[in-house]
């Protein structure tokens, strides 16, 4: 199954390892020090290029959402019990 992340991009639910609420400190803290540790541009995209609210790591990039982690969330628990 897949899920909608915001724009036209779509991931499939088992490639997602973690979403990163961004609209806490906590969260823009652990995006910055992963974003430190991994200096390969090809590996984020960002869906969209005004504001972001969460950041979801899957095993091949790291994509910026303008869609909230809770509202994720929800999207990938629907698509599990279909």
């Amino acid at each position: 199954m897949f899920v909608h992340l915001g724009g036209d991009t779509l991931v499939r639910s088992d490639s997602i390892i973690a979403m990163i609420n961004l609209e806490n400190a906590k969260g823009l803290e652990q995006l910055k020090t992963f974003l430190k540790k991994n200096k390969n541009p090809e590996f984020l995209e960002k869906i969209n290029l005004d504001e972001y609210k969460s950041a979801i790591l899957t095993d091949q990039e790291l994509l910026l959402s303008p869609i909230s982690t809770l509202t994720l969330k929800k999207r990938a628990d629907f698509i599990a019990n279909l």
